[in-house]
């Protein structure tokens, strides 16, 4: 048994050879004992603390399909343009901006709209995912993928590679990117909404924010074989490959804390950037790949 502290700690009935050992004393201390282990202190526990384990995401429709509907994802800007159809356009919007530090290089989303080339704005869309925790714990990791498939595989075109085209001119990229270069302008965020103004995006507890990075260089596999044909039904074909990223925070969160996850990608569709592509997302860009999320989290015993 792994016990370092001192017996005393449990009971302070003691028995040695120079005391008196009788059944009085020796049901004391058992009693003492039970109740002791009846409620143990914090301290007591070797692993205070059990991982709890949250898994979601999202598969889209195949991006060649009649476009529907966006949801579960929204535009970043919560304007008149997000406006129901056959609805009264309001005199204020609440949370005007979704997301706190989401700005991409290229899009503009507050220049007012323009049919003119180079003027126009393109836009971000934003997925995100809520939990709440009625006593105090610790996120202890997050692992986020997106998978993709080659273009020839018949079951699954979900075939982004988050590249900017290399044909296109220089002028069709933001500044700082040149034509070939990776995509980096996802953006990844972990926030606490405020514990009294749990609507206000505007007091948002920023707690984890990762962006500015090469998406393609944390590739989930870095073979470019298509895998073996080895197993009963058949693989319908293509390399599966995806964007991969491990976040290790471990941030503790206080009670009564509902924590927000955000996905932010770009979509230079209806902007000056990206070509007739719409490189590096492609048009309906969160239809090009599937979406999967892991959170860790850590809950003390009650």
């Amino acid at each position: 048994m792994p016990w370092t502290k001192h017996p005393r700690h449990m009971t302070n009935q003691q028995f040695s050879a120079s005391t008196t050992v009788d059944g009085s004393r020796i049901d004391e201390g058992l009693d003492q004992m039970v109740d002791h282990m009846n409620r143990l202190p914090r301290g007591d526990i070797e692993t205070r603390f059990v991982p709890q384990t949250f898994v979601l995401g999202w598969s889209p429709q195949e991006a060649a399909s009649t476009f529907t509907s966006p949801f579960p994802w929204m535009v970043a800007l919560n304007d008149e343009d997000s406006i129901a159809t056959n609805s009264t356009t309001p005199r204020d919007f609440s949370n005007f901006q979704r997301l706190k530090g989401y700005a991409a290089e290229g899009i503009n989303p507050f220049r007012p709209a323009s049919a003119v080339a180079g003027k126009l704005n393109g836009q971000q869309w934003i997925w995100t995912t809520s939990v709440s925790f009625k006593q105090a714990v610790v996120v202890d990791s997050i692992y986020f993928a997106m998978t993709v498939d080659s273009a020839v595989a018949p079951l699954t075109p979900y075939n982004a590679d988050w590249l900017w085209g290399g044909a296109l001119n220089q002028q069709d990229c933001p500044v700082g990117i040149s034509p070939g270069y990776p995509a980096n302008d996802l953006v990844l965020a972990l926030h606490v909404d405020h514990v009294y103004k749990p609507e206000d995006r505007a007091l948002n507890s920023v707690d984890v924010m990762r962006r500015d990075f090469p998406v393609p260089v944390h590739a989930l596999r870095n073979y470019t074989g298509a895998p073996a044909n080895d197993m009963t039904p058949a693989y319908p074909g293509g390399e599966l490959t995806g964007h991969y990223t491990s976040l290790k925070i471990n941030t503790p969160l206080p009670e009564l804390s509902r924590v927000r996850f955000s996905v932010c990608i770009p979509d230079f569709t209806d902007s000056a950037f990206g070509g007739a592509a719409s490189d590096p997302w492609g048009t309906y860009p969160m239809f090009r790949q599937c979406f999967h999320l892991v959170m860790v989290v850590l809950e003390e015993i009650q």
